[in-house]
């Protein structure tokens, strides 16, 4: 992701110099008036902001499955999943005076602070992934024509070690500026995502299937959990987990699609659409992601099983670089997914 724009009403200086943030002092960028305990800057609107964000990452899932009719027509099933990956991501952030707004001296007791220039921020976090999750199943053949099914997702566990860097600086035209110590931090913490609950049919009319599944999940219940090595005095573990209830909500997933065989080859044709609204509180649905799917697959002897599928999805996103809403960049994305999967019944 990258971006550039003149933001006429806000800055990440001023922003943060108002929290009293030791680091916009340090650069230069503040100072602290004699009798006051309030930083103040003369920089706010007006500055060119740019930068890009860089990520890359992988999940691997490990799953061992099994299934067995319990009772005449009704099965059960239960997956457990092994997690492994790893996710990187590099923060470039600038902030330039290129329409020399603010060449007067930012601190009166420092010529230094005179022609502010340019703030540049680096910042660099890497996590390590492991985790383990389960997930149990029930399937009704009610008759020849019609299953239903539901299913319970226990929580997932996800254990990270997070390493994260910054490096800040300024400059000032004809002046040396200034630089902070590099800082680096390593915590370990634990993500638990909620309950799923969910609820599918399945009718065959034909040869034709209309299948149709529903999932609740309330992301309010998500939370940190067996945090170590955090040195935020501001943010507890508790205060990150009220900030989850507070920020999330409860979203139902639904699911619909069509598959037709084709007599005598033993070719399926798939379509189908699914939503996955967004789980932040108060979103309109251009933050909901949408996807439309297309497949076929191959059973051979009722025992070998190949399938190739295709999902386009789209949706709008934000980040904010400081603050809500006074640094946002808006996007557009699309999603292409393919799909190959494998299957032996034995």
């Amino acid at each position: 992701l990258k971006f550039s724009a003149i933001n006429p009403t806000s800055s990440y200086i001023n922003y943060n110099a108002r929290l009293n943030d030791d680091n916009m002092f340090l650069l230069g960028l503040s100072y602290r008036p004699t009798g006051t305990n309030q930083d103040v800057t003369p920089i706010n609107g007006g500055l060119s902001q740019y930068g890009d964000i860089l990520t890359s990452g992988d999940i691997n899932n490990w799953t061992f499955s099994g299934a067995v009719e319990i009772y005449k027509n009704l099965f059960v099933g239960l997956n457990l999943n092994i997690i492994t990956g790893n996710y990187d991501n590099t923060y470039n952030y600038n902030e330039e005076d290129v329409n020399n707004l603010f060449q007067d001296q930012i601190d009166p007791n420092d010529a230094g602070t005179t022609n502010f220039q340019l703030l540049h921020i680096d910042k660099h976090l890497n996590w390590d992934i492991s985790g383990w999750d389960a997930k149990i199943g029930l399937l009704y053949q009610v008759n020849p024509m019609l299953r239903i099914g539901t299913t319970v997702q226990f929580p997932k566990i996800y254990s990270i070690k997070e390493n994260y860097s910054d490096n800040f600086y300024s400059d000032f035209v004809n002046q040396p500026g200034f630089a902070l110590d590099p800082y680096s931090d390593e915590v370990e913490y634990d993500i638990v995502t909620p309950y799923e609950f969910g609820f599918g049919l399945a009718a065959n009319v034909k040869g034709l299937i209309f299948s149709a599944e529903g999932t609740l999940i309330d992301y309010s219940q998500s939370k940190f959990d067996d945090l170590n090595g955090f040195e935020d005095p501001a943010k507890t573990q508790s205060d990150l987990n009220r900030d989850i209830k507070d920020g999330l909500v409860a979203a139902v997933n639904y699911n619909l699609g069509l598959e037709y065989t084709i007599p005598d080859v033993g070719l399926r044709l798939r379509g189908g659409f699914f939503v996955q609204p967004s789980p932040y509180k108060d979103d309109p649905p251009e933050y909901d992601k949408k996807y439309i799917t297309g497949g076929i697959g191959f059973l051979a002897e009722e025992t070998i099983g190949i399938d190739l599928g295709y999902a386009y999805g789209w949706w709008d996103d934000f980040g904010d670089n400081y603050g809500t809403g006074l640094s946002r960049t808006l996007q557009k994305i699309t999603s292409n997914n393919f799909i190959l999967s494998a299957i032996y019944r034995f």
